[in-house]
């Protein structure tokens, strides 16, 4: 499961650029976004074709594999203590 404030958002724009990043603002007026550089993307709400939360995380792919178990469970103890 993924939690909310983590959920990957895809924008089209009337234009028919995509965007995609975290979703921080969705207002009437505006939709803003954080891309995976940390830049900060805001969109007004009558470019938008298309907000859509996307069901993958935006945790890398196969990140555990190349972790031993004891390395994996140190991992997520450590990401669990961040809440």
């Amino acid at each position: 499961k993924i939690e909310e404030k983590y959920r990957l958002y895809l924008v089209e724009t009337v234009q028919g650029k995509v965007h995609t990043g975290l979703l921080v603002k969705n207002t009437p007026k505006m939709v803003v976004l954080v891309d995976a550089q940390g830049k900060q993307l805001e969109i007004a709400k009558s470019a938008v074709e298309t907000l859509v939360p996307q069901r993958k995380s935006i945790m890398p792919e196969l990140l555990l594999r190349e972790m031993t178990a004891a390395q994996a469970s140190d991992l997520l103890e450590f990401l669990s203590s961040l809440k």
